[in-house]
């Protein structure tokens, strides 16, 4: 670089310096300050929140589960007894009970299309044996509690007693988990839970149903 190009160069450095420093005593005496370069910008609400200070937070509420549809009442032993004789008759009987009454029976003789109503002989009736459309017996008890059987073999007109009910296999009509089997014994095949349903296979045999849903046998006659 010859000398009249480092001249020129200098002046020029020179003249820039000057323009700088007489823009800055401009600004300066009308008040006005420069402003600062902007902040970097951030995503993170991590920097929006200061060293010294504590987030709060909000503790989410946790989902309590309600339970639909479940069981709200008890175990109760059967209240509708129905016996099939074949794909066309059969016996329907609503057990009803000792205090308030409520026992019917009703009968089908064309696959349930249509039921005709019998004479009910007791205020419950815990066990019905049918052998065809118009006979059958059933074990029950009116107001005193004790089992009564009563049998008919016109479809309920009329029902006479007969004193055989210690020959049956029933349901304590006073006694929810007492079984009575045929001779003088009785039993209890779900401890102190009710028996909500019995089922007689032979005159030896039974099936029942437990209020805590398991199902005993016994094919000695309930001795065990």
């Amino acid at each position: 670089m010859n000398s009249a190009q480092r001249v020129s160069t200098a002046g020029l450095v020179g003249l820039v310096v000057i323009t700088t420093v007489l823009v800055g005593w401009a600004l300066k005496s009308n008040g006005t300050t420069p402003p600062s370069p902007p902040a970097a910008s951030s995503n993170s609400a991590a920097d929006s929140v200061s060293p010294s200070s504590t987030p709060s937070l909000t503790p989410t509420p946790t989902p309590t589960a309600t339970a639909t549809g479940a069981a709200t009442t008890s175990p109760s032993p059967l209240q509708t007894i129905l016996v099939a004789l074949d794909n066309k008759a059969a016996w329907r009987i609503s057990v009803g009970s000792c205090a308030n009454g409520g026992a019917k029976v009703a009968i089908t003789t064309d696959g349930g299309t249509t039921w005709a109503d019998a004479k009910t002989p007791l205020r419950t009736v815990v066990r019905v044996r049918p052998t065809d459309a118009h006979a059958a017996f059933v074990v029950g008890a009116d107001t005193s509690f004790a089992a009564v059987l009563k049998t008919t073999s016109d479809a309920g007109t009329p029902w006479c007693s007969d004193s055989s009910v210690g020959n049956a296999w029933f349901r304590d009509p006073k006694k929810p988990a007492v079984v009575h089997s045929p001779g003088p014994a009785s039993s209890t095949p779900c401890g102190q839970r009710a028996v909500l349903d019995l089922a007689v296979i032979s005159v030896g045999s039974a099936r029942v149903l437990c209020a805590d849903g398991l199902v005993r046998s016994t094919t000695d006659t309930g001795s065990s």
